[in-house]
């Protein structure tokens, strides 16, 4: 039974999240290493974020990208972008510089922070940029970036972050959101074609976020969520959703397995989302059976189908705490899923078609499978799968032509 009410989510993501950084004000919020922020602190710190941004001369819409690793900060710097306004441009560090350099050309990006190990390709993104750019490097001394944009006439600065941060005030700073203004322009694969900007809305995360809350709010207290992949891009969609559950969110800097098995057992995480062959990496340790899983609520799964043998195992190793999600770049993450009690029957692990299967429609789609015409086709028919709920994406950025009119 959900311990969260529909109605509760119909307000703009960032009320959502000021909510519950005031209901869980000293509770941890963010781990990294040393670093722990609790709630309080990520909406301080996420407030002086969008107050520089705004006094750098950010505009309402103006497109902002972080180029970074994982850490706390790369979602601090998340919330404030999206309090003051910007529009998030998620980018995936684990692509090539050359396909994230012509990413951020395509979709036109003012704001870029950044890592000091990436500052060559930030350096690009500013030569290619308009009239306003600002680079902001997260984690050293800021390169001269602003003189690789070649270009006297644009406003072009660049800032280490906390010179950057200056003496900006605690104060709120947030820009009103409708329901339809873009939050977030993720890339799809490319695997349709050209890669498409998909326009994520207000609309489409509270949506999100009250499906990741139905999912973390229990009875038996907060989540601890481990974060161990990109938070510059999924995992931050995943982390942004959940916030408003009062979850604490275990962050790697990307993924290891034998880091990720021993924060299980000492952090208690109950929590974590991996692709398929990361799991596969995780059970191939020699040392797999060693580790106490026993706080693990969830352990899901998708982005890529998975070996049905591999998933027997992971049960076993596991236990049945295996929870397949199944979305697509338009339809973020749960468009349905196979919750941890479908992958058994009458006890015992499900049969191969069942655990195949990407599960029932979740509790914020309707799911119909089409023929050619459009028409709802029976049970066990091949056909389009089409997608219903807020969920659903507003449609592409600058591609009317591929924009479906029922979309959003």
């Amino acid at each position: 039974m959900s311990l969260c009410n529909r109605q509760q989510f119909n307000l703009p993501l960032i009320e959502l999240i000021d909510q519950a950084c005031l209901r869980f004000a000293n509770k941890p919020c963010l781990t990294f290493g040393d670093e722990q922020f609790s709630y309080q602190q990520v909406q301080q710190e996420s407030m002086r974020v969008a107050k520089a941004l705004l006094g750098s001369g950010l505009q309402p819409g103006m497109h902002c990208a972080i180029y970074s690793l994982n850490s706390a900060w790369a979602i601090i710097v998340t919330l404030g972008i999206i309090r003051a306004g910007g529009i998030w441009l998620p980018v995936n560090s684990r692509n090539s510089e050359a396909d994230n350099i012509a990413t951020l050309a395509q979709l036109g990006c003012d704001v870029l922070f950044y890592q000091g190990q990436f500052a060559e390709a930030a350096a690009a993104v500013a030569a290619q940029s308009s009239e306003f750019f600002v680079s902001v490097c997260l984690d050293e001394q800021a390169s001269n970036v602003e003189a690789a944009a070649g270009n006297d006439s644009k406003t072009c600065a660049s800032a280490e972050l906390h010179n950057w941060l200056g003496a900006a005030p605690d104060v709120a700073v947030s820009v009103k959101r409708e329901p339809a203004d873009i939050l977030a322009i993720p890339m799809t694969g490319g695997t349709t074609g050209r890669a498409k900007g998909v326009l994520l809305s207000d609309r489409n995360f509270r949506a999100l976020s009250y499906g990741m809350c139905d999912q973390l709010v229990r009875e038996e207290g907060a989540a601890t969520y481990l974060c161990a992949m990109p938070l510059t891009h999924v995992g931050g969609r995943i982390v942004l959703s959940a916030l408003p559950s009062g979850a604490r969110f275990i962050i790697h800097a990307g993924f290891d397995a034998q880091a990720l098995l021993n924060s299980i057992a000492h952090e208690q995480v109950t929590d974590l989302f991996l692709p398929p062959t990361a799991i596969y990496t995780l059970l191939a340790q020699s040392n797999v059976h060693a580790f106490d899983y026993s706080s693990l609520r969830a352990l899901s799964y998708g982005a890529a189908p998975i070996s049905v043998t591999q998933l027997r195992k992971a049960l076993e190793v596991f236990g049945p705490v295996m929870r397949g999600l199944f979305g697509q770049t338009e339809c973020p993450m749960m468009i349905s899923a196979l919750t941890q009690q479908d992958h058994y029957v009458d006890g015992a692990i499900a049969s191969d078609k069942r655990l195949q299967s990407v599960g029932r429609a979740s509790i914020l789609s309707e799911l119909a499978i089409l023929d050619e015409q459009g028409r709802k086709l029976p049970a066990s028919q091949c056909g389009e799968i089409a997608v219903k709920g807020d969920m659903v994406c507003e449609g592409y950025y600058q591609n009317s032509a591929e924009t479906p009119a029922n979309t959003g």
